[in-house]
């Protein structure tokens, strides 16, 4: 028995180092100290025992019991405990004992079971708690007997219990539990002990602080420990890179020469019809370099087509007959053979669009010169884009 009770000690002390050892989030916002007081009845097993009566035959009371207690957050407590248990029974079954009683003192560690299983608990259980309960300490007994033999001694011992609490209001619970004690002692006031007894009590207990604060009894581990608002980490923004526009600025600057060029060349072909309506002869040709073809083929690129729509509209804007003139030009990039017949296909190419969009094919004529007449040189691209090109004139 010695050694199951230096056990229970151990376990004692190990959950209320355990206990300390826990991280106290937010303590400081709930109130932790209560104080409890209980009484009610005890069974202590030692002989004579009343084997044909009930169990209250055999049964004594306890009272009062003080328990102050801190919790150290809503799963864990630990307190110290002070009990008076009174151990006369029935005076039929010891009629010689005349008084007996035990004063026991006890360290005492608690976990709160509710919590530990539901740690977002709400509503009526968030009210209840149930409490596993470990201690030891040990008990100042005395014992009178009626022929005036008297004694007394302290006895180590160890207890384990549950106790279950209802809230009645922030400040108050009322509960009820039951608990083992362990004794070492064998003999207490000369009687045969069998070194334990059992302890069934209500108690009523008062939460220090809990109108000023909440007390950790009344709250939940997700109340106690809250989980930790997301981090929003913001990134510095990037330093602003320097924009160069002066490419952009280019194209378009190229762009819009090549559109005043375009321009320029149909404004050409619409003097060159207006000098037909006056009976003048047409002056000139217009050059259109930017009237290009697919690679070694004669197929208008969709570029070119919007082009040669302006050059039908112009054609179809006169009534005043006339001849329109197509000449075919090419770079110096191949044979002159190859160059010539390019040249030519190039020609009819732009005559059968024209003769598409409504331009008679009586009013057209078609020539190829190859690379024989080049306006720049064809040393440098910009030559060469000069030399690909296809001109119109206007005769009567």
């Amino acid at each position: 028995m010695k050694k199951k009770l230096v056990v229970l000690l151990m376990i004692s002390f190990s959950l209320v180092s355990f206990t300390n050892a826990q991280k106290q989030t937010n303590a400081s916002d709930f109130s932790h100290w209560s104080l409890s007081l209980k009484g009610g009845a005890d069974i202590f097993r030692f002989s004579p025992i009343d084997h044909t009566g009930t169990y209250f035959n055999n049964m004594s009371w306890t009272f009062p019991g003080v328990l102050i207690e801190y919790n150290i957050n809503p799963l864990f407590g630990v307190g110290l405990d002070a009990t008076y248990l009174n151990y006369v029974r029935n005076k039929s079954i010891s009629a010689d004992l005349g008084k007996a009683n035990t004063i026991d003192f006890t360290a005492e560690g608690s976990v709160n079971l509710f919590n530990l299983l539901w740690s977002k608990r709400g509503g009526m259980c968030k009210k209840s708690n149930l409490f596993a309960t470990l201690g030891g300490g040990f008990g100042m007994y005395s014992y009178e007997k009626d022929n005036g033999n008297k004694g007394n001694g302290t006895s180590p011992l160890g207890t384990i219990g549950l106790k279950w609490e209802h809230n009645l209001s922030d400040a108050l619970a009322l509960g009820a539990g039951f608990q083992y004690r362990g004794y070492t002692e064998e003999i207490m006031g000369n009687q045969l002990f069998q070194s334990d007894a059992a302890v069934g009590t209500i108690n009523l207990r008062y939460k220090i602080g809990a109108k000023a604060k909440q007390h950790v009894l009344n709250a939940s581990m997700a109340d106690y420990f809250p989980a930790p608002k997301p981090e929003i980490i913001e990134k510095p923004a990037a330093p602003a890179e320097k924009f160069d526009n002066s490419a952009n600025l280019q194209k378009m600057a190229t762009i819009e020469d090549k559109n005043a060029q375009l321009e320029a060349e149909l404004g050409k072909l619409r003097s060159m019809l207006q000098n037909i309506s006056s009976g003048l002869n047409p002056d000139g040709s217009a050059n259109f370099d930017n009237i290009q073809f697919e690679t070694n083929s004669n197929k208008l690129t969709a570029a070119s087509t919007i082009i040669v729509d302006n050059v039908a509209n112009i054609m179809k804007s006169t009534t005043v007959p006339f001849k329109l003139n197509i000449a075919g030009h090419t770079d110096a990039d191949g044979s002159d053979v190859f160059n010539q017949k390019l040249s030519v296909a190039r020609a009819n190419a732009v005559k059968a669009y024209l003769q598409g969009k409504g331009v008679s094919a009586d009013l057209m004529t078609t020539a190829g010169y190859g690379e024989s007449k080049p306006l720049g040189t064809n040393a440098t691209a910009e030559g060469k884009a000069k030399n690909r090109r296809v001109e119109f004139s206007i005769s009567k």
